[in-house]
């Protein structure tokens, strides 16, 4: 095995799935919802480029997008959110060989973003209604942008001479918090599924 973990490739392109979840679930209420999140993931995607900058260990940048969804129940009012996050990470990855074409990884950055489309709904019966104006909601701000600590520890494996499927489960916490995470838990947990190109 030379010093390169994708033998000698020294970049990667890579699209990552993601399905994430907003931690803090909280009890059901009288009609079985639940508090704390919707209770489907909140699907996103990524493009991001890594490249080696010595032996096993890579920088990484791109571009991520997500769909969120939240629910929130604040002074006894219940409310819940859709948004879109888009942000820009700076990624450190160190890989770990097990075997010549399997590899486990550990990767630990910041996602720097902003919150953007959101909208707000209250529940009615039979239905829920879109609220006229989410800026009208307590503790809205004008502050969208908001940054994130992330941390993953996946596997990935050689499928063909330059392509690798790979998985991880992550974690993210809000260091910088918008308005919306009032209503959200600052914590984050998911999976992402990779497919890379290496050259």
């Amino acid at each position: 095995m030379t010093s390169s973990v994708f033998s000698q490739k020294k970049n990667s392109l890579t699209i990552s799935t993601i399905a994430a979840i907003y931690n803090g679930v909280e009890d059901e209420d009288y009609s079985g919802r639940h508090l704390g999140y919707y209770r489907y993931p909140s699907p996103g995607l990524e493009l991001s480029y890594k490249k080696e900058i010595f032996n096993g260990f890579y920088i990484g940048t791109g571009i991520n997008y997500q769909l969120g969804f939240v629910s929130s129940y604040i002074n006894n009012y219940e409310r819940r959110f859709t948004f879109n996050d888009i942000c820009f990470p700076l990624l450190f990855t160190k890989y770990f060989k097990v075997k010549d074409k399997e590899h486990f990884f550990l990767t630990s950055g910041i996602y720097l973003g902003k919150t953007i489309k959101i909208k707000a709904q209250y529940p009615t019966s039979p239905r829920w209604i879109e609220w006229p104006d989410y800026k009208t909601i307590e503790n809205y701000s004008d502050d969208i942008r908001y940054s994130d600590f992330y941390v993953d520890f996946g596997y990935h494996t050689l499928l063909k001479k330059h392509f690798i499927f790979s998985f991880a489960p992550f974690f993210k916490y809000r260091i910088n918090t918008t308005w919306l995470n009032y209503h959200q838990n600052k914590f984050q947990f998911g999976i992402n599924v990779n497919y890379s190109l290496n050259f």
